[in-house]
């Protein structure tokens, strides 16, 4: 998923806050329909290579990410047209790469590809990545995107032991209507004046969780298994 070897070009800065390792991490993202029963209520979803949440974007502080989007949507019932926004990370000199769709750039065709380049200067942390096409995030089309800091000015006070996969937490809302629908009643003459959000099925943690009405029963809950004696940094995205 990952190559090295090439460092895009950056803003000369006197500050030394343009930091380059000149490694690039290379990844191919499809965008495709899935069904998919996070909390027990099965039905058909945007997702990031067919899982819920997307796959996991990596690197550390002072890389360059090369990330190609690959629209393979096909469901007539969901959008089609997609486009991904690097929440959080800061563009300098790459706002084409940011990835709101109709301000920054036009939306992903189906069957199309886009190639998003930009550099992560001095930016390390807990991030994460979703569509920015109407409401398509909610449908699933979103993942974590951790920048790890090789010098981490937190373990100077807070030390701990494990900091990988397992430690990453992502809390969200879980719809069972496709958004398309719930975007239209959101606007619809008989919302006007009100704002009234639609409500949620349930809440999930790394894709698990379980819904009050006409859902199995054995539908599995989120678990982590932690060791004593250790200390974790848990990245939490809500």
């Amino acid at each position: 998923m990952s190559s090295g070897g090439v460092a895009f070009p950056l803003p000369a800065s006197g500050t030394g806050m343009f930091l380059s390792t000149g490694y690039t991490n290379t990844y191919n993202l499809d965008v495709v329909n899935a069904r998919v029963a996070p909390n027990g209520f099965a039905r058909s979803a945007v997702t990031i290579d067919g899982k819920y949440p997307g796959t996991t974007i990596k690197g550390n502080r002072g890389d360059s990410f090369r990330i190609t989007v690959n629209n393979k949507l096909t469901d007539p019932n969901l959008d089609r047209s997609t486009a991904l926004h690097w929440h959080g990370l800061l563009q300098y000199g790459t706002a084409y790469a940011d990835g709101p769709s109709g301000a920054t750039q036009c939306p992903i065709g189906p069957a199309a590809s886009f190639t998003y380049e930009f550099h992560a200067a001095h930016q390390a942390g807990t991030f994460w990545y979703h569509s920015h096409v109407r409401s398509q995030y909610t449908d699933g089309a979103k993942g974590a995107f951790i920048i790890y800091d090789p010098q981490d000015p937190i373990k100077n006070h807070a030390p701990y032991d494990i900091d990988n996969d397992d430690t990453i937490l992502q809390l969200s809302d879980w719809f069972h209507a496709p958004s398309p629908g719930l975007l239209r009643r959101y606007f619809s003459d008989d919302n006007a004046g009100s704002s009234k959000e639609p409500p949620i099925d349930g809440g999930l943690i790394n894709g698990f969780g379980r819904c009050a009405v006409d859902c199995p029963k054995n539908t599995p809950y989120y678990t982590n298994t932690v060791q004593t004696g250790k200390a974790y940094r848990m990245r939490v995205i809500n």
